[in-house]
């Protein structure tokens, strides 16, 4: 049975930023394969001749605002409840996925979604998604699919939630601040760092997973 989050201190503000952050993964997801259709590096990387964000990584941000939103529909439908799980399971495969190529040092064409790119930037291929980034997307849809899994949701399930909402915060506000004092940050062949912009992708999916794990701590409170 859905609870009802009404009774939650703010909860009318918390909903609506938490669509304002959905509403903006997927737009930066949606201008980023726009990019790289029209081959402009303003919409890829935001700034010219700097690491640019994957069309893969796109591809999981709209995935990942397609599970957020149906959470925060919140409602009885059963078939929404399954969608959702169903999204963020595909979401937990391709990272997952993704992370082992990785690790592994393989780049895969198939990554590209039928974009033609090519060439380097320093020592990394251009157009593939980092570790850290596959990483960062892979504990999001675990902690939405934990979420969907049982409503309410039991305390220890969203303390792990808080805590995977707090690894991805802590490194997209890391290479925040790294990018934004200008510090150097070089991909190599076997490591390639997030761009610019995909850390701030980051950061803003580790805020929404902190905010629904914090409604959801409210709403296990009221039941329990």
């Amino acid at each position: 049975m859905y609870a009802s989050t009404s009774y939650i201190p703010q909860e009318k503000t918390i909903t609506k930023a938490l669509w304002i952050i959905t509403g903006l993964i997927a737009s930066i997801g949606l201008l980023t394969l726009l990019g790289w259709e029209t081959d402009s590096p303003i919409l890829t990387s935001w700034q010219s001749g700097r690491q640019t964000m994957a069309p893969v990584t796109a591809l999981l941000s709209l995935l990942f605002s397609s599970a957020l939103g149906l959470y925060l529909l919140n409602l009885s439908s059963q078939s929404i409840h399954i969608s959702a799980k169903l999204i963020s399971w595909l979401g937990i495969l391709i990272a997952l996925l993704l992370c082992f190529f990785r690790i592994n040092g393989d780049y895969l064409p198939l990554e590209h979604l039928g974009f033609f790119i090519t060439g380097l930037l320093g020592k990394a291929p251009v157009g593939y998604i980092s570790l850290i980034t596959a990483f960062c997307f892979l504990l999001a849809f675990i902690n939405v699919l934990i979420l969907n899994s049982q409503k309410p949701v039991i305390p220890w399930r969203i303390g792990i939630g808080f805590g995977l909402a707090a690894v991805i915060l802590l490194f997209s506000a890391g290479f925040l601040l790294a990018y934004s004092f200008g510090l150097p940050l070089i991909s190599t062949n076997v490591i390639i760092l997030p761009a610019f912009n995909t850390v701030f992708l980051l950061l803003l999916i580790g805020l929404a997973l902190l905010l629904i794990n914090y409604q959801a701590f409210y709403v296990s409170q009221s039941v329990s």
